[in-house]
Parts: structure tokens; sequence; C-alpha cells
């Protein structure tokens, strides 16, 4: 108690000197431009330098990454994180997650952040990915606390401290995932990972119809020449009346891990591998053209250069084992993560994912 009163203290200072002083506070980059060691980077493999089907962003222009045109409460919302960031002492604030993590505690503050967490990613994934990161590159210089760092314990006390029960792995899903999307599958296309992983030789790229968005509202466009990273579209928004937009993202066929492989805890339910992506003895993951399905995924494998940041948006098993299948306008779940039922009407699904997303929004969990 007396460290979740800290906390919330810690962070109502900060939000005092930011109404204050914030925009005295904002670096600006308008060049574009990062002045950084390329040979460092190099040589810590950090550095861009040959395509794997990266999703490309401009460095941003400013930190927190505000412009007079996005809505109020997400102007809040970065302002909020902006505070945590800058004035809580980084080893008291990780001492507090790691304790209410390993506590299995769930209280007001760390649901207040994941409810800004969720609603910034929900509106452009890839420039709240991109703040997390600078400020991961500036702490100890600039800012005092990594939002990083609390974004995972914030999911991984959800994880730990929620009973199976009460939608769990729904919630997880939900804070973990960058994009949560209704597709149909266009095209699929790949190349090698040169990894020496026996399941992760190659890496899959898939060119999908957005037929629905349920988290992730902006998103890159789809590049018209797949095989160099120099003509891909920048990042724009998606309107929602202009459905079908096109988006793409990738997977590794490893994404069905064998359940017989990892150590009891959170996801040991995750057991079920829908056999509209499994393949083989192994059962490897694959999509092919004209599946539709609800798909989750993260941004990962950050790598950068002067002016751009690159991720892999990726299909991710942690988040409802990464796609479920939608057959004839019904969504499978075999593994019972949003309902006990394994076949909803997408209709219906759908309701069920608004139910807990309003959950996660109003902190009744």
């Amino acid at each position: 108690m007396r460290c979740q009163k800290a906390l919330r203290i810690t962070i109502t200072i900060s939000l005092v000197f930011l109404i204050l002083g914030l925009e005295g506070l904002v670096a600006q980059n308008e060049s574009g431009r990062r002045n950084i060691n390329k040979e460092m980077f190099q040589r810590s493999r950090y550095w861009y330098d040959h395509y794997l089907y990266e999703t490309r962003y401009p460095v941003l222009g400013s930190l927190p990454p505000v412009d007079d045109a996005m809505p109020t409460d997400i102007r809040a919302s970065y302002m909020y994180m902006e505070s945590i960031a800058r004035f809580a002492d980084a080893d008291f604030a990780e001492t507090t997650l790691n304790s209410w993590r390993y506590e299995r505690v769930m209280n007001d503050v760390l649901r207040v952040m994941a409810q800004h967490i969720y609603r910034l990613m929900d509106y452009d994934p890839g420039r709240f990915i991109q703040y997390m990161d600078e400020v991961n590159v500036r702490t100890g210089i600039r800012y005092t606390a990594s939002i990083r760092t609390i974004f995972s314990q914030i999911s991984n006390t959800i994880a730990e401290a929620l009973p199976s029960t009460g939608g769990r792995d729904a919630l997880v899903a939900l804070c973990e995932s960058s994009y949560i999307l209704r597709i149909k599958v266009r095209s699929v296309d790949s190349m090698p990972t040169y990894s020496s992983s026996r399941h992760a030789e190659y890496i899959y790229q898939v060119t999908a119809d957005v037929l629905d968005t349920l988290k992730g509202h902006v998103f890159a466009a789809c590049s018209q020449d797949q095989q160099s990273l120099q003509n891909a579209g920048s990042v724009s928004a998606q309107p929602l009346s202009s459905y079908p937009a096109c988006i793409q993202f990738v997977y590794l066929n490893n994404l069905y891990f064998d359940p017989r492989t990892i150590s009891p805890g959170p996801f040991d339910r995750y057991t079920g591998r829908d056999p509209e992506f499994a393949f083989g003895r192994d059962s490897l993951f694959a999509m092919n053209v004209g599946q539709e399905a609800v798909v989750f995924a993260v941004h990962n494998g950050h790598l950068i250069d002067s002016a751009y940041d690159y991720y892999h948006v990726r299909l991710d098993s942690r988040t409802s084992f990464g796609a479920l299948p939608i057959i004839n306008d019904q969504v499978r779940d075999i593994n019972h993560i949003w309902s006990d039922q394994t076949m909803l009407s997408y209709e219906e699904w759908r309701r069920q994912f608004m139910m807990m997303r309003n959950r996660l929004l109003s902190g009744r969990y």
C-alpha cells in the first residue's frame, strides 16, 4: 500500500510539472535525421542494413510525439506517460512494479497505466512503439524511467495475477497487441532468415485486406515492391470508411510452439493449435490465400538508421496464439480465450471482444 501511494504521488507531482512546463521541454527534431554513430550501431547489430519485410517509420519529430490534430484524450495519455518517464525514480518504479508482479497484485495504479497504454497503442501503434524505444535510448540522459519496462510489467502482472477464468488471456492479448484485425489473405511471400533454427529458416509476409479494425487504427500502406523497402509506402491512416484497406505482417512457421516444451505458467493452456493453420508432424504454422482470420500482431525486432525506425509487424503466440480462423463467418477459438464457446459468429465474437475491451478501459477486472 505504501509503494502504491508513493508511486501515485510521484505521478501526481510529475503531472503538475508537465502541465506547468511541457511545451518548453519537448525536444524537436524537425530535420528528420538522427545524429548517431553508424559504426557503433552496426557493431551492436542494431543498424538496419538488409530487408526482411520490415515496416519503416520516419524518425519521430518530437518527444512526446504529440500534435495539434491529436484528440485531447490521446494527447493527455502521452502527457501522462511522459510525466512518468521524466520524473519517476527508475529503481523505485521497477522495484515497485516487480513487487506487485511477484505478489500477484492488480491495483488502481496498474489499471490506470494499462488504460493509457491501450489508448495510445489503439490510436497509432507505430508512433507509440517508436516513442517507447526513444525513451529507452534516452533513459539516464533525458528520462529516468522506461515506458517499455512499465508496459511489460503491466501485461506480465495481468498474466500472473488474474485467474484464468476471468478472461485473463484475452486481457493480455488486448494489452500486448499492436493490431487486432479481421483480415482476408491476399498473398503470402517468403524469404530466408539465415537462422540456424530448423523451424525459423524462412520468414513469411502476408499481404491482406483489412475487413475490420478492432485495435490499431494507423498502419503502413502496403508496399507495391516487396523486394525493395525503398519503395515501401509511408505510414498513413486507413479510414474506417474505406474498407477493405491493406496491411502487411509477418510470421515464422514456429509460431505454434510445442506445449510439451514449455514450463507451466500463465499460457500453459495454449495447447490447441488450430488445424486451419497447423500443418505437418510438428504442427508448423502457415497461412494461405483466401483465408479469413482475426490476427493479433505486435511490433518487434527494432532496427534503426539515420532517418527511420524499422520493425517487424509480426503475429505473436502470446496474443491468442497469433490468429483465430474465421470459417463461414464463424470465429473458431479452440483455446477458449475470449469465451467458453469454440465457435461464435463474427458478430457475437466482436461483441465479446468489445465487452473485454470495455473492462480494460474501465478498470473492472
